[in-house]
């Protein structure tokens, strides 16, 4: 991995002393001048769509625990979805920033049910209930290395992977050859991701060696986080990011998504601010000096890309860049790429009056591969 996105302590000594005796007004004037607000305040639960009890009368089997605590001392929570025969495939699903993975059932169920998949997915570090005390809602959403990140989506990818194959209960279900006996060929595994779960699962890949290759049969990315608009505060941030980055990791200046552009449908934008475990707060300045950095990193890179994916994207997304998605597309060097318009759509597919069509071009897409 990149030593830039790996380290903070990148920054000169004799810059920081120079800066010294202006740190305080810088931090003051990047609260004033790019928007510092309160956190804001945890909203009752407001019910979301769920299709679960109807995945279970298909026969699919839900499960979910925690892993061992992370390299900042998190311990991730993850859950499983079975169909009722053998699977014939797996997915592993990434969510995004500031939210969780459980709002996303209905799409991963509905993949389990409808084409025998076993899925998998997980909440990123302080997201969702992957905090030391789970008590504290919202959660922070903060991670202090990008690296902590990509080192708990493989970690997680592998453990999916075995618990997917022990799921096999028929020894010939997927032969290597029919001249070998008790073997079986490794399910074919699929990454998804929305948003920044999708820029998590693009860097896993491009990090990997040639020695310890990861080869999915596909990606999924939803609404992908290849990029953002960058309007002036944005700039600002970027050109003070390095040294906010080293003297108030934790402050709440970086401008997230409004809600109201999230959606056309009021009930998605309901679901999404009244959510407990999701974090409509501003991002706090390490989380997304790391994120600004991982887009630069990224698009130096997209031509080395090899892997099939399949990108859905709203035409009309103001979250993550259209523009930037379908560029990745076009420079890409996989043989197998897929873009898909949802015209009109916003930036929540997963959720809005598109969240049928994701399930299902995203079901059809890996079962064509499978």
């Amino acid at each position: 991995m990149d030593s830039d996105l790996a380290t903070f302590s990148d920054i000169p000594a004799n810059y920081v002393l120079a800066a010294a005796s202006c740190v305080v007004a810088a931090a003051v004037a990047a609260f004033v001048l790019l928007g510092g607000k309160k956190e804001a305040k945890p909203y009752a639960r407001f019910p979301s769509p769920r299709s679960w009890v109807a995945a279970l009368k298909k026969g699919a089997r839900r499960t979910e625990g925690w892993l061992e605590a992370n390299a900042e001392g998190v311990p991730l929570w993850w859950q499983e979805f079975l169909p009722s025969g053998n699977p014939k495939g797996v997915v592993i699903f990434a969510h995004g920033i500031m939210e969780h993975s459980a709002r996303y059932d209905h799409i991963l169920e509905q993949l389990c049910a409808d084409h025998q998949l076993a899925v998998y997915s997980m909440d990123h570090v302080n997201h969702g209930k992957s905090t030391k005390d789970g008590s504290i809602k919202p959660p922070s959403c903060y991670f202090g290395k990008w690296s902590t990140v990509i080192d708990d989506w493989r970690g997680f990818v592998a453990f999916a992977r075995k618990r997917a194959a022990a799921a096999v209960h028929d020894p010939d279900a997927f032969p290597i050859g029919s001249g070998e006996t008790g073997k079986k060929a490794p399910l074919p595994f699929f990454l998804m991701g929305n948003s920044f779960g999708a820029m998590v699962s693009l860097h896993t890949l491009l990090q990997e060696t040639a020695a310890k290759p990861l080869e999915p049969a596909g990606v999924v990315m939803v609404a992908p986080f290849i990029d953002i608009p960058r309007p002036l505060i944005l700039k600002v941030q970027e050109a003070l990011g390095p040294l906010l980055n080293a003297i108030v990791p934790k402050a709440r200046i970086v401008e997230a998504a409004q809600p109201k552009l999230l959606s056309q449908d009021t009930a998605a934008i309901d679901n999404y601010v009244t959510d407990p475990l999701n974090n409509t707060a501003l991002i706090q300045v390490r989380p997304g000096y790391l994120m600004g950095k991982a887009t630069f990193w990224l698009a130096d890179r997209i031509s080395e890309f090899t892997h099939p994916f399949l990108i859905l994207h709203g035409t009309n997304d103001v979250c993550t860049s259209f523009p930037h998605a379908k560029n990745f597309y076009e420079n890409a060097a996989s043989d197998d790429k897929t873009f898909q318009p949802v015209d009109g759509a916003y930036h929540l597919l997963s959720h809005g009056p598109e969240r049928k069509y994701v399930a299902k071009a995203a079901g059809e897409w890996i079962a064509a591969r499978l």
